[in-house]
């Protein structure tokens, strides 16, 4: 409220730095006014430069969503806006703020809404600097004096606020915001937070006299007989045009009222004297209260509902004012079935007058007119004020003197602005994007004692008081590049670290000693769920990395629910995940543990599990490892209820998104799906370390550039396997094909061994739980492929890209493989029994049904999107397994046309004692392999060690020709190689016209 000064003295533009009290001379409000404000803004200027437009030290004002509605809560704490300290004592809901009880009148309050919106909110906080009064809050008046008022002070009121907005971050939905903020008539100054109206005074004097061609009107002048500080303030801006109020004494008499009925008010106390008795054709305004103080007493609002009294209006007896019409319904009516506010007050201004914008108005009798302008044209701004001192021995001058040389923007209120959160709510889940700087204080900034390079230091104390990873996390984003410094310890995390696309360049480091992330020892039941996708999810984020970091896998059981949507009701299932990376690019996990862990049910553990484009992946000297007291692999499932335990590395799989309530549903003609598919391109995996795994890697993707260097895995049951899309969508197509002499039995041996790997009930295990895994909220699908299922016949025939495939394959690829090595591995396979194996029922139709759709969704293409070029060198794969189901350290089952298709083998070493081959190359067009060795040391005759099946590409010199690129020297071979012919023009004598002659073989 205004407070009653003689004028105001201060002017940034002057540079003061202090005022300097003298002796003897007379000491006037101004100057001590004055004096402060030199000071507080000094300060504040301090903060501003220290801190930066807006920043919290302790994650204040921190949005979080209720578990049901669409309110919200707003966190205790401590904002710096623009320099000025904001402080929130106690956690608030956005419906209770006790800062914002005149919402009823405020166009700015937005109703929680009994739905979900329709749209995203941009929710930000308002501070506005506002004077109270003795009469507002009484503790002001002293006692020892009868009671009058002495100094009055000023206070932040708090609106958090929230607007619609088409913005999904917190640029676009501050931009938005803008646009809206200038209609309603000031523009945001992000330099300093600060609030800017358009409005503009300008003062003069009315000018007396006529004017003549030679002599101008004289200029007039101050009318009063009394030092005045007059408040001029926008009243209107609507229906009824432009309105302005001015009163004398800085329109600062206020009093508290009792509503006794609409029209009727009841000042609380006598006016201070006749002067101030309410006057017919006087403007009141008759205001609300806007805020509690702790002390139980209110502040009045900034603005109200104004009256031109009629005549005697006031009652000096019973103190009773009557107002010309009614109150609105908001102020209350005086009865208990509506008393309105707890505190309702009257100001008294001169008059309230109608403006045009440019045209001088005059202030009554005064002799002082007002022209009011905006820049650009911009709207007005109802609430916004100016101050300007008057005096009669002056009475050409105005003070400050700023008013009569230009323009002046308004005095108040001083506003400032600070984003606090984009709340997604078109997202599933519904997700807050905190939009709030955080910084470290001095003491926290030299504790740390670990260099220039952390933006950000955590320890496991950390995790207290509501504050979790995520939270912290949160607070830096929108920070050019964040490193994130991890203390030793163990960190209990009650839910996973979810990072976005507004989290990249975000860096994790384990500073010294062990950094453990883990599930919280608490975390169960529904809690538990929560780690679902694992530790950490990953939402097309971009360049995230962590380093020396230990995971330890959580053990997350699948409710019946979540098995029905992958359709495997009734089973008991254990899923658990360390990282899952989904659409997201430049991802790096160095010099980390993935610890995974057995469980009393059914087991799919995974380190990594990546889905969708995972683009310039980087996975190096990690460490995946199942405990020794795990058995590697228990015996093969026979039906899905039999607890196994399968434990992968490093996966990506496609994903199936289908309406269907089950995917046994997915038979069904008509139903809408949709396939997000895998991309792996650009990829690294070097020098990790794989112990005790099922598999090092399981790869179902378009697969491109990727090297695997130098990995050492020890006691797994299979190596490492790349399928192309969709290779496993045909694993069952084996019957289908058509084989012609003279190397049918060739091929029958190369799909036995296939479905062999593909259809063991693991596998099967495995792919039907991962391509139907559930997707992150929110994440994106524009690159989804959509397919309506059609009914399938009763036999399967379509097996078309399969055939073209195999029907490229060399007819000589064992060209000098003699018919009794031959002979002697079918003896040896048939001994071990080795026959596709048939799955149980429930996962047999649950992978059937997703071979549908991705035939559907990846139909036979010239060429796929990107060429193969997997690189394998220097890498240690030796599990030394034996019965039929061991081999296979490296499979690369190719379905794709592309005919730039490249593998290279050099200097491996695959060591297994298994029926199926050590390592089984198909389907590429390009194949380079040297110096590895590759040995089956398993006992019988007949053992496979590298089988190599490259397809045939038209020589682009001989169009009718067709020949393939391969070439197998220097390896060492034990047991039965299969090598493709050697083609080389003209024909070089035997032995020298096989790849066999090139290599050692024993």
């Amino acid at each position: 409220m205004g407070s009653d000064r003689a004028r105001i003295s201060y002017d940034r533009k002057q540079e003061y730095r202090s005022v300097v009290m003298q002796q003897g001379r007379v000491t006037v409000e101004a100057d001590w006014n004055e004096a402060q404000l030199l000071a507080s803004e000094e300060t504040r200027e301090e903060a501003l430069d220290f801190v930066g437009p807006a920043g919290t030290p302790d994650n204040g004002y921190a949005i979080t969503l209720p578990t049901s509605g669409f309110d919200f809560e707003i966190g205790a704490g401590t904002m710096y806006v623009g320099g000025v300290r904001a402080h929130l004592p106690k956690a608030e809901k956005y419906s209770q703020q006790t800062d914002w009880l005149d919402a009823a009148i405020d166009p700015d309050w937005v109703s929680v809404p009994a739905k979900a919106p329709s749209n995203n909110e941009y929710v930000y906080l308002l501070l506005r600097e506002q004077e109270v009064s003795g009469v507002e809050d009484s503790d002001l008046k002293d006692v020892a004096l009868g009671g009058p008022d002495t100094a009055q002070r000023t206070r932040l009121i708090q609106h958090v606020e929230r607007l619609g907005t088409t913005g999904t971050d917190c640029p676009s939905a501050l931009a938005a915001a803008e646009k809206v903020w200038i209609t309603q008539g000031f523009a945001f100054e992000a330099s300093d937070m600060r609030v800017r109206p358009f409005g503009r005074l300008e003062v003069g004097f009315v000018p007396t006299g006529v004017a003549t061609p030679c002599d101008p009107a004289a200029q007039g002048g101050y009318l009063g007989a009394d030092n005045q500080l007059i408040r001029v303030q926008i009243s209107s801006t609507g229906k009824g045009g432009l309105k302005l109020l001015w009163g004398y004494d800085d329109a600062s008499f206020l009093y508290r009222v009792t509503v006794d009925d609409p029209q009727t008010l009841t000042l609380q106390a006598a006016p201070v004297d006749a002067e101030h008795i309410p006057q017919g054709g006087q403007a009141v305004e008759v205001l609300m209260d806007a805020a509690q103080l702790s002390n139980g007493q209110f502040v009045a609002a900034p603005v109200g509902e104004v009256f031109t009294l009629g005549t005697s209006p006031y009652d000096t007896d019973s103190r009773k004012l009557t107002l010309p019409s009614a109150l609105d319904a908001d102020y209350g009516d005086g009865t208990k079935k509506n008393p309105g506010p707890a505190q309702v007050y009257l100001r008294i201004w001169q008059q309230e007058l109608t403006f045009t914008a440019g045209t001088a108005v005059t202030l009554g009798d005064t002799g002082a007119q007002v022209t009011l302008t905006s820049e650009k044209n911009q709207p007005f701004r109802v609430g916004d004020y100016w101050m300007f001192a008057v005096r009669p021995g002056t009475p050409q001058q105005v003070y400050p003197e700023r008013y009569q040389a230009a323009p002046q923007p308004p005095d108040g209120p001083r506003e400032w602005i600070c984003p606090l959160a984009v709340i997604l709510w078109t997202a599933t889940p519904v997700t807050v994007s905190s939009c709030t700087n955080p910084f470290d204080n001095l003491v926290n900034l030299t504790k740390r004692k670990l260099g220039g390079c952390c933006t950000v230091s955590v320890s496991p104390s950390d995790l207290a008081s509501g504050k979790s990873l995520q939270t912290i996390v949160d607070q830096y984003i929108g920070t050019a590049g964040v490193n994130v410094c991890f203390a030793p310890g163990t960190y209990d995390m009650d839910g996973p670290l979810v990072l976005g696309s507004s989290h990249s360049h975000f860096h994790f480091e384990a500073c010294a000693g062990a950094v453990i992330l883990r599930a919280s020892p608490n975390a169960a039941g529904n809690a538990a769920s929560t780690f679902l996708q694992g530790l950490v999810v990953l939402n097309s984020a971009t360049d995230v990395s962590f380093e020396g970091i230990q995971f330890q896998l959580p053990l997350v059981p699948v409710s019946s629910s979540t098995l029905t949507a992958v359709g495997a009701a009734g089973s008991s299932i254990v899923f658990s995940i360390g990282i899952r990376p989904v659409n997201s690019t430049d991802i790096r996990v160095e010099n980390c543990e993935f610890e995974f862990r057995r469980a009393n049910a059914s087991l799919l553990a995974i380190g990594i599990l990546a889905g969708g484009d995972s683009i310039g992946l980087q996975l190096e000297g990690n460490k995946f490892e199942m405990p020794a007291a795990t058995n590697r692999l228990t015996e093969f499932l026979p039906n899905i209820r039999s607890a196994t335990s399968v434990t992968v590395g490093f996966s990506l799989f496609p994903t199936v998104v289908s309406s269907a309530a089950r995917s046994e549903s997915l038979l069904a003609s008509g139903v809408a799906a949709q396939v997000v598919p895998s991309e792996l391109q650009q990829a690294s995996i070097r020098n990790n370390t794989f112990t005790g795994l099922t598999l090092c890697s399981l790869v179902y993707a378009d697969v491109g550039l990727v090297g695997v260097e130098s990995n050492t895995a020890r006691s797994c049951t299979w190596g490492f396997w790349f399928l192309t899309l969709p290779a496993l969508a045909y694993a069952e197509n084996a019957a289908d094909i058509a084989t012609a002499a003279p190397y049918s039995a060739e091929i029958q041996d190369l799909m036995t061994h296939l479905s062999t790997a593909l259809r063991n009930a693991s596998i099967q295990f495995a792919a039907g739980m991962l391509r139907g895994f559930p997707l992150p909220a929110a994440v994106d699908l524009s690159k989804a492929i959509s397919v309506t299922v059609r009914k399938p016949a009763t036999t399967i025939k379509d097996a078309v890209m399969l055939q073209a495939t195999l029907d490229r394959l060399p007819a000589a690829a064992a060209d000098s493989v003699t018919t009794t090595p031959a002979e002697g591995e079918a003896a040896a396979l048939a001994g071990e029994n080795i026959v596709i194996s048939t799955p149980a029922s429930g996962l047999a139709t649950l992978n059937q049904n997703f071979d549908i759709v991705e035939k559907q969704a990846f139909p036979v293409r010239a060429n796929a999107a990107i060429p193969l070029a997997l690189h394998m060198a220097d890498n240690d794969i030796s599990t030394a397994g034996t019965g039929a189901q061991a081999g296979l350290e490296l499979l690369v089952w190719d379905l794709g046309t592309n005919d730039q298709d490249a593998v290279t083998l050099t200097g491996n070493s695959f060591i297994d004692g298994g029926a199926l081959p050590v390592v089984l190359i198909g389907g590429v067009s390009r194949c380079t392999c040297t110096g590895n060795m590759v040995l089956n040391e398993g006992a019988g005759t007949g053992r496979p060690s590298l089988w190599l099946y490259p397809v045939a590409v038209t020589d682009s010199a001989n169009s009718k020709l067709k020949v393939f690129a391969a070439a197998v020297t220097g390896n060492v071979f034990r047991g039965v190689a299969r090598l493709p012919a050697r083609n080389v023009i003209p024909a070089p004598p035997a032995p020298m016209n096989t790849w066999h002659f090139f290599n050692a073989e024993t």
